[in-house]
């Protein structure tokens, strides 16, 4: 498989690599002076003579090229092996990186570049451990890497479990990204059907890659005398990862019919285009995949997968280190907590003007900042105030602003701050005529922003009383709670067309999940093992998501 192997793998896999001893061979006779292209052609080594087109297949970068990048101004092909994607690369982008821990590969590389004249710079190095200067990233090609990381001989990449040095790889590249910028990932699909009938991904032993982990490894070590430490994972588990890893707007293609010879890449739910890849073989195997098409899983028994995620473009300056879903900040207080980068969960809205009810920390503010042209300001108590009766007893707000002349309305505190009532604030028709309001102001398509703590949560938890007045003390911040279902229903009434409802978990990175049965049920079968994980399930099955999630936030879109 192509890129970074450890030397002790010495066996031919059928997945593109070559041996080290013909490694090595090829690189002395091009040291030599012959072009590596007829050393290639010309050299009559055993594995060699049968992977010649892996040195040469353009369509295997096809795909890292058709995606969407903020610029073309550098990318970065890790583990790089034979340079075949980086050559590519380098036609397309101003500046490309091949980054590979071999050193052979690297002189075949530089020598490669070099008698192309690609502007394709080579770096020697453990892609766990990227040089600081390695940044603004457009766009990152991790293709057959992932599943070898934690084989290395180094102490990083044998420290943990595969999963966690997986994860310590991608946050690597994340960070190497700019915001906005691109992953493209190539790798085996655990589920592919093959695999249960004994076929193996790598070097392992048959069924392996499919066994529980525990008894993966077991068997390995008592049959190899090493530990099993090339984990590959299905759809769901890849997006696990990339989330955890601080990914978003993660997709999946099928690789057909392999990204070892690519011919075309599919989203998983084509099964039109599946089908004629897989539909080979014996009539039990033909028959065993109608039942897997007829169930709409044929995209998850695919041999491999292309997958593409982005960095997001971060509203904060902090980074927890198992950030999952959103990256967060852990600074005291509760305002805006896990949905800092709450915008990539919204539609695409302007970035000219972005206006800010009531008070925001400091580190948010700049996030904003980054994001729009004009961030401004209007105080809790002064909407309050311009919310008057008219003549027919009506209440009216009236604030110095044209109709749909802000793009975004951020409240961290509006319900938190509204003034003293013994009702719910949403009760309270000066609220509802100020979101009637603050929706004038929107441009079309814009959206409003409400955080707050989730007042299932505290009445059924913290039993701090029964009324929507509760009063709480949380990092000096004290006021009402925001529930959910009074506030959609007073975003409704004030015209919005649409209203998105999250929840925050600060105890997992910040997580933001949506607020529903099923997303909460999905997440909380996903989330990292906890004692209390199946309990948890069990309340979002039964329909308790509402009091598992302290802290909330709603989206209203125009």
């Amino acid at each position: 498989m192509e890129g970074v192997l450890p030397l002790r793998v010495v066996r031919d896999t059928g997945q593109g690599t070559l041996p080290p001893d013909e490694v090595t061979a090829l690189v002395q006779e091009i040291d030599r002076g012959v072009p590596w292209q007829r050393a290639i052609s010309t050299l009559t080594l055993p594995t060699l003579s049968r992977k010649r087109d892996w040195f040469l297949d353009p369509a295997k970068a096809a795909f890292y090229l058709s995606l969407e990048v903020p610029t073309h101004r550098l990318a970065m092909d890790v583990g790089a092996g034979s340079g075949v994607i980086a050559c590519e690369l380098g036609r397309r982008f101003e500046r490309t990186i091949a980054v590979e821990q071999d050193r052979r590969w690297c002189r075949f590389m530089r020598h490669r570049f070099l008698q192309e004249g690609l502007p394709v710079e080579v770096i020697h190095v453990d892609a766990l451990r990227l040089p600081p200067s390695v940044t603004n990233v457009d766009l990152a090609v991790v293709n057959g890497v992932l599943e070898w990381v934690a084989t290395g001989d180094s102490a990083d990449a044998q420290v943990g479990s595969p999963r966690q040095v997986q994860l310590t790889f991608l946050r690597a590249i994340r960070s190497a990204l700019r915001p906005g910028g691109r992953i493209g990932i190539a790798i085996e699909n655990r589920l592919h059907f093959e695999y249960f009938r004994g076929a193996i991904p790598h070097d392992e032993l048959p069924y392996v890659a499919v066994m529980p982990r525990w008894l993966a490894d077991a068997v390995t070590r008592w049959r190899q005398g090493k530990p099993y430490r090339t984990w590959i994972y299905s759809a769901r588990g890849y997006k696990r990862l990339l989330q955890e890893a601080g990914f978003i707007r993660i997709a999946f293609f099928a690789a057909l019919p392999t990204y070892h010879h690519p011919e075309v890449a599919v989203p998983l739910d084509r099964e039109d285009a599946i089908r004629p890849y897989l539909n080979r073989g014996s009539r039990s195997k033909r028959l065993a995949l109608q039942l897997l098409a007829a169930a709409g899983l044929l995209g998850q028994t695919v041999n491999s997968f292309y997958i593409t995620a982005e960095r997001p473009h971060e509203m904060t300056t902090t980074e927890p280190a198992d950030a999952h879903m959103l990256d967060g900040s852990r600074e005291a207080g509760y305002p805006l907590t896990g949905a800092a980068n709450w915008l990539w969960l919204a539609p695409r809205v302007g970035r000219s003007r972005a206006l800010v009810i009531g008070e925001i920390l400091p580190l948010y503010r700049r996030g904003l900042s980054a994001n729009f042209e004009q961030v401004e300001s209007v105080p809790v108590t002064s909407l309050h105030d311009a919310a008057t009766l008219d003549s027919k007893g009506n209440h009216r707000a009236n604030l110095l602003y044209e109709d749909a002349s802000v793009d975004c309305v951020v409240s961290t505190d509006l319900v938190n701050a509204w003034p003293a009532s013994r009702r719910s604030p949403f009760h309270d028709m000066r609220l509802v005529a100020a979101l009637t309001e603050l929706r004038r102001l929107i441009t079309p398509g814009g959206l409003l922003f409400l955080s707050g703590p989730n007042a299932r949560w505290y009445r059924a938890l913290l039993r701090r009383g029964t009324g929507e007045s509760t009063r709480f003390v949380r990092s000096g911040h004290t006021g009402p709670l925001l529930h959910l279902g009074q506030a959609r229903n007073a975003l409704t009434r004030a015209g919005f067309s649409e209203t998105r409802a999250y929840f925050v978990e600060r105890s997992v990175g910040d997580a933001v999940v949506p607020a529903c049965r099923r997303a909460t049920m999905a997440y909380e079968r996903e989330r990292m093992p906890r004692t209390n994980v199946s309990l948890r399930a069990l309340w979002a099955a039964c329909g308790l998501y509402e009091l598992l999630y302290p802290d909330a936030f709603i989206l209203a879109i125009k």
